[in-house]
């Protein structure tokens, strides 16, 4: 165990205490871009036998990348970088793993405060950039002897909890490190190695309490109509007491697609289909549940909260382990702050027996929906509708966000049902760094990956297309071009026609050539029959593989206008 220590000089004694208690924390993943202010922790992780390099040029990108590692992992996953902006590149991704609970740890090299002060070269004031978008921070100062390596790496640990208790998420360690910051040797005291020698070998356990809910109270004998919504929660997290409680659940219930549960069900099980559709939200106005259970976070659906504050009689119940404010209709009666699957554990033992009939039917809506969708052309709820039947089960489905997501959300099946992992960013809901955090989540394990994003959202991640070529596990990577930013034709400022050309940013622009550029398989598809035959052939040669599905715009808006006017 002595050898994980480098003993050169104080910065990489330092810097490999550090790499070691990350690793006994439980981070293998280390997200490093170059720089010379960071080289001891190179060093230091490159020494670590349990300790993974991930190489990266574009800190952006790497940001993106261990955030899709931590989605689909559950573990911390580490940033390293060097002084300056360097660190500033990652502010998105923090953002969306903050509001996601996503765990990441930004390790920073620093310059020491003498020189940040004094304006020397590529130094900013690094602590604190992070501000409220991160859980905890810590800036152990310039190695030192006068400070105990005891007090070094216990610190560290102290600060991996708050990312992972009460609710995950990142932590920035800030370290400022003086020269020399290569292998030249330093005379380091006989006692002071003998004490880190010492804190490399002892280990800090957190015992966190469960957040179980304190005890309920709910008489569903005497209730006559309970919705049950579901929204998102961290994509590492065990589904099977919130499936075993929609399974027991008497009364509607909605799964919204960040839930990771939508396609697990259908209408025949019960599913609302949508809660943006008018003729759905006609008749939840027309028989409002007395109470809604909502366990996760925020949904796509606007209407959804629109529902809320159009009938303030309804009884809302929010679960998360979320302790921010997670109210945008600001109609929460009853607040659990409790993770929802504990919270289902022992909702479902107060339920009465599973009634056979359904609530409601909404098989004549559905039906009419998919008779439009498949008489129509190549729009997004015909790719959304398609893709939930070939893409392979068990596998994992990263969704951009904009109309992808909202397509996804809209389509529920008769009939069909899969389990699949969904991954998104609806933390903040930006568009940038999906193909990197595809990669990452893609990296990080075996199933099959498939990407579906717009080609705005592309053009912001071009960098990331080198990453492909790299990553032992690929996406497949499908983007919707529509010609810029198509979601704004399906708002309301669409009819604002002297401004709406400045919100589309129409670019004519094909990626064959970018493609080709990064080494990657291409296919161009305009019809469904050719959509299915190029993916299903991109999942069986698990190469890096791009197809770009072209969606005339105006054809698009006119098949939603008509999904919308469907009728019960």
């Amino acid at each position: 165990m002595e050898n994980l220590l480098l003993t050169q000089n104080l910065g990489r004694l330092w810097a490999s205490l550090i790499v070691n208690e990350l690793v006994k924390g439980g981070c293998k993943n280390f997200y490093l871009s170059p720089g010379l202010r960071n080289a001891p922790f190179i060093a230091a992780i490159e020494n670590h036998p349990n300790a993974n390099i991930l190489l990266g040029i574009d800190e952006r990108a790497q940001s993106f990348r261990a955030l899709g590692d931590a989605k689909v992992t559950g573990k911390t996953a580490v940033l390293v970088c060097t002084s300056g902006t360097a660190m500033a590149n990652y502010f998105p991704a923090v953002i969306e793993a903050k509001k996601s609970q996503t765990p990441l740890i930004i390790l920073s090299a620093d310059r020491p405060s003498d020189m940040v002060y004094s304006g020397d070269n590529q130094t900013m004031k690094q602590d604190n950039l992070f501000g409220e978008f991160v859980l905890g921070s810590f800036n152990p100062g310039p190695p030192t002897i006068e400070v105990s390596p005891n007090f070094l790496t216990t610190s560290i640990a102290n600060l991996l909890n708050k990312g992972n208790f009460p609710a995950k998420g990142p932590v920035h360690l800030n370290c400022p490190l003086r020269e020399p910051l290569n292998q030249d040797k330093r005379l380091i005291p006989k006692e002071y190695l003998e004490q880190s020698y010492y804190a490399l070998r002892i280990e800090t356990k957190y015992i966190n309490p469960t957040l179980d809910p304190s005890e309920l109270d709910f008489n569903f004998e005497e209730v006559k109509n309970a919705l049950l919504v579901v929204g998102p929660h961290e994509v590492k997290t065990n589904n099977r007491a919130l499936s075993n409680l929609i399974k027991k659940w008497n009364w509607p219930f909605f799964l919204d697609a960040c839930s990771g549960l939508k396609y697990s069900f259908n209408i025949s099980d019960g599913a609302t289909p949508s809660l943006d559709h008018p003729e759905v939200l006609k008749v939840l106005a027309k028989h409002p549940p007395e109470y809604i259970f909502h366990l996760g976070g925020r949904l796509i659906s606007k209407h959804y909260y629109q529902f809320l504050k159009d009938h303030p009689n309804i009884k809302l119940i929010t679960v998360n382990n979320q302790i921010d404010k997670e109210d945008p209709a600001h109609r929460t009666n009853i607040r659990y702050n409790c993770h929802p699957s504990a919270f289902a554990a022992k909702l479902i033992h107060l339920l009465p027996e599973k009634k056979s009939e359904q609530f409601y039917n909404w098989n004549g809506l559905v039906n009419k929906k998919i008779e439009i969708i498949n008489a129509g052309p190549l729009t997004y709820p015909s790719i959304s509708k398609s893709l939930l039947d070939w893409v392979p089960e068990d596998s994992i489905l990263y969704l951009g966000n904009s109309t992808v997501i909202r397509s996804f959300d809209s389509y529920c099946s008769l009939d069909n049902k899969k389990d699949l992992k969904v991954v998104h960013h609806r933390g903040v809901s930006g568009i940038e760094g999906f193909i990197a955090a595809a990669c990452g989540a893609g990296g990080a394990q075996d199933k099959p990956v498939t990407l579906v994003l717009g080609d705005v959202s592309f053009l912001h991640d071009l960098s990331s297309l080198m990453l492909l070529k790299s990553t032992k596990n690929p996406p497949v990577i499908l983007i919707i071009n529509n010609n810029g930013g198509g979601i704004f034709s399906l708002l309301p400022i669409a009819s604002e026609e002297k401004i709406l050309p400045y919100m589309l940013t129409p670019h004519d622009l094909s990626f064959e050539h970018m493609a080709k550029q990064f080494g990657l398989e291409y296919n161009l598809v305009d019809q469904i029959d050719t959509l299915k035959m190029n993916y299903l052939k991109a999942l069986k040669n698990k190469r890096p593989h791009l197809i770009e599905i072209r969606v005339d715009n105006e054809q698009n808006v006119d098949i939603y206008k008509k999904l919308r006017t469907v009728k019960l």
